[in-house]
């Protein structure tokens, strides 16, 4: 049985959540205009109503977000909006997440390892719901003066603009809604990881315990752990040996490639034996 969460089964979590609320990243959002499409106003036309009039912006009356391009091999041209379906896309993913982070948090192991692996999830997570908004996203993909990844539909094609040609006063509201629902799926997420840490993993916080300098080696300290790990009476040795670990600033992995070592040994319990003659010399000298 492994005593710390595998470094490799980390890395798995954390590329499987990350490609997921990848799947909510905006890569466009597309501008409809009523008076583009009732005007029948070419992209030349339009450019030119930019040129001679510094003051005039496009009014825009429908604005989709769209997290897919179906082609690459012109973005612009072969762009085609793409409904976000939430429970279509997740559900399978979701389902092999949970599965897998709750059968390891049911084991009761390694808690403390766990604890602050979750909590990592969480700031991911997190991090995603906090940019999830329209003004993060302009500033994150480019400055509002340049041609970025909003474009506008003219002759059923979308062309690309910069968002500061666009009046966006009637559809301000319905960005703000498209983004809320991509940061609820967000939440929803990390709600049903915050269910399993709840249910197995709340222990107290060991981040703030103090690390106290020794005098001895590592392996002395070692030999004291394996010691305790070796009697069978000792109940939540796994959250004990965390804190000891951390208290004396030692390392899991040390540890345990210590314990291989020290199996195959013919001489054992050397330190435990100069204690024990230690005290043994005290006692006679009193």
């Amino acid at each position: 049985m492994k005593e710390i969460i595998d470094e490799s089964f980390k890395g798995k979590i954390r590329e499987k959540i990350k490609n997921m609320v990848d799947q909510l990243d905006v890569n466009h959002i597309l501008f409809i205009s009523n008076y583009i499409e009732d005007n029948k106003i070419s992209e030349e036309e339009l450019k030119e109503k930019f040129q001679t009039d510094k003051r005039f912006k496009v009014e825009v009356n429908i604005a989709y977000l769209v997290n897919q391009i179906t082609s690459n091999k012109d973005l612009y041209n072969h762009l085609h909006y793409v409904q976000y379906e939430p429970y279509d896309l997740w559900y399978k993913e979701q389902t092999s997440l949970y599965e897998e982070l709750n059968k390891v948090a049911e084991r009761g192991e390694n808690k403390y390892d766990l604890n602050s692996f979750f909590r990592e999830l969480f700031d991911l997570i997190d991090k995603r719901v906090n940019s999830c908004n329209f003004n993060s996203w302009i500033k994150e993909n480019s400055p509002p003066n340049l041609i970025g990844p909003t474009l506008l539909r003219i002759d059923n094609e979308y062309k690309p603009f910069p968002v500061i040609d666009f009046d966006l006063d009637k559809v301000k509201e319905s960005i703000q809604q498209q983004f809320l629902a991509r940061q609820n799926v967000l939440n929803e997420l990390k709600f049903k990881l915050v269910k399993i840490y709840c249910q197995n993993l709340l222990v107290p916080a060991n981040e703030g315990l103090p690390e106290i300098p020794y005098e001895g080696t590592k392996s002395e300290m070692f030999e004291i752990l394996l010691l305790i790990e070796r009697e069978r009476n000792f109940n939540e040795f796994e959250t004990f040996k965390a804190i000891f670990l951390k208290i004396l600033k030692l390392g899991n992995t040390a540890y345990i490639q210590y314990r291989s070592e020290y199996n195959k040994r013919s001489t054992k319990y050397s330190f435990l034996k100069r204690v024990l003659k230690k005290c043994g010399d005290i006692n006679e000298s009193k």
